[in-house]
């Protein structure tokens, strides 16, 4: 994955992590294993917990626009998973949260042993207000086990969320995440996923923290370097 990323991408104050099952690359020890918050991607694990405690009772499972007025406006319509992962649509995860509920989502994000652990109160902006905070190689590691379908959730709901993040024609899947702007004038994107290197698979975190920084901007630049 080196020659993957340089200067510009992910840039200077950008990090990559990189895990193959038993060897974790950071390429930026300067902010590999520091910690930040997980925006939107953090939605992998709440559409996997979704699935587990029955929340969503299927992928194909068709929930009503509940009317909050928050992210992309493409978001704010009826949607199944599918659609709310390709969208990352906020209203649906937010409903996610709260129906998973404080207790039942703080107990699930030990489980996997997410990152700080979550320690707010509201589960709908856990992954946003800073209650709960990962590191580039703890996102590449948890995506290895995604990949591997050795989180400790059935393996048929490991495999909806991969299958519904798929890169056309890539052996490549993933989720964006995007923060505003910090005080410091800087913003948050993040690409977390998996994708196959030489014919074996290979999770990875990818995090620009630029004034412009935007999760999808992210995904972009990497997919049209794994094509060439």
């Amino acid at each position: 994955m080196r020659n993957l990323f340089d200067a510009r991408f992910p840039g200077k104050n950008g990090a990559v992590a990189t895990f193959n099952g038993s060897d974790g690359k950071p390429y930026d020890l300067r902010l590999d294993q520091r910690r930040f918050i997980p925006c939107s991607t953090f939605k992998l694990y709440l559409a996997l917990f979704g699935l587990e405690t029955g929340v969503v009772r299927s992928a194909s499972e068709l929930w009503k626009y509940n009317g909050e007025r928050v992210g992309q406006a493409e978001g704010r319509r009826d949607m199944d998973l599918g659609a709310a992962l390709l969208e990352s649509s906020e209203w649906y995860f937010r409903e996610v949260a709260r129906k998973i509920g404080a207790k039942r989502l703080r107990e699930l994000v030990a489980k996997i042993s997410y990152g700080s652990g979550w320690r707010g109160t509201k589960p709908e902006d856990s992954y946003i207000d800073g209650s709960m905070l990962i590191s580039p190689i703890e996102q590449a590691r948890l995506a290895w086990k995604l990949e591997t379908e050795s989180l400790p959730f059935a393996k048929e709901h490991q495999q909806i969320v991969k299958n519904n993040l798929k890169v056309e024609k890539l052996a490549l899947w993933g989720k964006t995440g995007s923060s505003r702007k910090f005080p410091d004038g800087l913003s948050l994107g993040w690409y977390v996923g998996a994708c196959e290197q030489s014919g074996k698979p290979l999770a990875f975190a990818v995090l620009q923290r630029t004034p412009e920084a935007f999760g999808p901007g992210v995904r972009t630049e990497l997919v049209r370097r794994l094509k060439k």
